[in-house]
């Protein structure tokens, strides 16, 4: 699958998804969502169970708190367990630590990839925390929406490159239900497809994996994108050290996403976790 940068590519150069990754994580989602849906005995049985659940009595809660940072920019972390021994109730330990740092929202991995039960783990998080949480996982059925607002989470990626034309109809019931959509997009296609809906929010650089020729160039695609954002809506651009964070904060965007695997792990046996937290609060405070 081939992806061009602006309407046709940045500079006329191309970028690819990291296919076969990403081809074989769908798989894998499709395969369990496929089971779950098999307990539903009729349509008119996964209808009610969708159309049953109440909207969240605190709507868009990741929206307000970007646009409430203390901060030009806001901070949300991704966590995931460290180990698959680790249990749910130490994952959201850790996350209430991180809560009392500053940081405006955490976003908690439940693919099967980096849980053994990510609901679970969502559930734990979403208990303690003082900050809007969001689930982050790969979203292809309305009954993930449904799972996501019931374990009191806040907020969850919709990814263009993966849904194409169902993208609305998903946006629209997490709508219903209070949750704010990370719309995520890769090019100014995506963008402009999306403006025409009103999205609020987008994501850049977040789930998404581009294969691109020339260092530095991620950094410019994201770039080129804040640049050409609806004046009203917010923004959320993953990156992937304090370098790059150092490089982006003066783009424009809202909010700054740093991945699990790029901050959580231990040197010479210790958490370094807090320590990075607080080099990327402070250098941002100081901006």
């Amino acid at each position: 699958m081939t992806l061009l940068l602006h309407k046709s590519g940045v500079g006329g150069v191309r970028a690819e998804l990291d296919r076969s990754g990403l081809q074989a994580v769908l798989q894998t989602k499709q395969r369990v969502l496929q089971s779950q849906l098999s307990f539903f005995q009729s349509q008119e049985q996964l209808q009610s169970r969708l159309t049953s659940l109440p909207p969240s009595p605190s709507p868009h809660l990741l929206l307000t708190a970007i646009r409430n940072s203390p901060r030009k920019i806001a901070v949300i972390v991704e966590v995931a367990r460290l180990t698959p021994a680790e249990s749910p109730e130490d994952l959201a330990a850790r996350c209430r630590k991180y809560g009392r740092l500053g940081i405006d929202a955490i976003s908690v991995c439940t693919d099967e990839e980096t849980s053994p039960d990510g609901l679970a783990d969502l559930k734990a998080v979403c208990s303690v925390s003082r900050v809007p949480v969001i689930r982050r996982d790969w979203f292809l059925h309305p009954l993930q929406i449904a799972e996501t607002r019931e374990a009191g989470a806040a907020a969850l990626p919709l990814v263009c490159t993966v849904l194409g034309n169902g993208l609305p109809a998903l946006y629209s019931y997490a709508h219903y239900l209070g949750l704010d959509s990370i719309v995520e997009i890769v090019n100014l296609k995506d963008l402009e497809a999306m403006s025409q809906l009103g999205i609020p929010l987008y994501g850049i650089n977040l789930s998404i994996k581009l294969s691109l020729p020339v260092p530095g160039l991620r950094q410019d695609v994201a770039k080129s994108l804040l640049q050409q954002m609806p004046d009203d809506a917010q923004s959320i651009v993953g990156i992937l050290s304090l370098d790059e964070a150092m490089e982006l904060k003066s783009t424009g965007p809202s909010a700054l996403y740093l991945r699990h695997n790029i901050w959580q792990g231990t040197k010479n046996g210790e958490l370094q976790d807090e320590a990075f937290l607080r080099k990327l609060l402070k250098m941002l405070s100081n901006s």
